[in-house]
């Protein structure tokens, strides 16, 4: 009899203590995932107050831009349609000599910054096209035009730009009929030939592209 009850007494023990290390194991995997939820969610916070912050520092920079020339002087996004009309009225759509000769102290500084959140976008563990969306909501049909001759420049140092510009389709909202000239100069006075040109520099955004001619 007092076997029997020690054996009961030993069973009901190691039931005890399975039960306990099951609860114990659980309880750890639980933490455990609460965790690296934790951790994830700060991880996202922090890159998000980083990236937001990014973007309203771009659009200073386009309210603080200035454009002087002869009669002409304005600020802001009034100055993205002057440099649009510099780039194609004197330099034939050569964002080189538009760059070197003329607006490269206001122009540089606003898409080196615009890369530099490509890049930050590009090398964070996020939802990378969602956060590019927002990048390309905030430009106007000026600044798309503009980044489209500058990421054609053949330098090195812009086809990195190139490609964050191309891979996050940032370009898709373009309009065709906004391009004036080819890399060559020479005028793109037809919907074919602007359409091959445009699908020649970006065949991934023209691809998605949702606007006809």
């Amino acid at each position: 009899m007092v076997t029997e009850i020690t054996d009961y007494g030993t069973l009901f023990f190691t039931a005890i203590l399975a039960f306990t290390t099951i609860a114990l194991t659980c309880a750890t995997f639980r933490l455990a995932r609460t965790t690296r939820e934790n951790a994830k969610d700060a991880k996202r916070k922090s890159f998000e107050d980083k990236f937001f912050q990014l973007l309203r520092f771009q659009n200073k920079m386009v309210d603080n831009l200035k454009y002087k020339t002869g009669e002409i002087n304005c600020t802001g996004r009034d100055c993205l349609v002057e440099f649009r009309k510099e780039l194609f009225e004197k330099y034939k759509g050569s964002y080189e000599d538009f760059y070197s000769k003329g607006q490269q102290h206001e122009i540089g500084h606003y898409f080196r910054h615009l890369y530099h959140i490509l890049k930050f976008i590009d090398s964070q563990d996020v939802e990378k096209q969602d956060y590019a969306n927002l990048v390309r909501a905030q430009l106007s049909g000026e600044e798309l035009v503009l980044l489209f001759y500058n990421c054609m420049c053949k330098e090195p140092k812009f086809e990195k730009f190139h490609k964050l510009v191309e891979d996050f389709e940032l370009l898709k909202g373009m309009r065709e009929r906004w391009l004036e000239f080819d890399s060559n100069g020479l005028p793109l006075d037809s919907e074919n030939k602007r359409k091959e040109f445009y699908r020649k520099c970006y065949p991934q955004n023209a691809k998605t592209n949702d606007y006809r001619d």
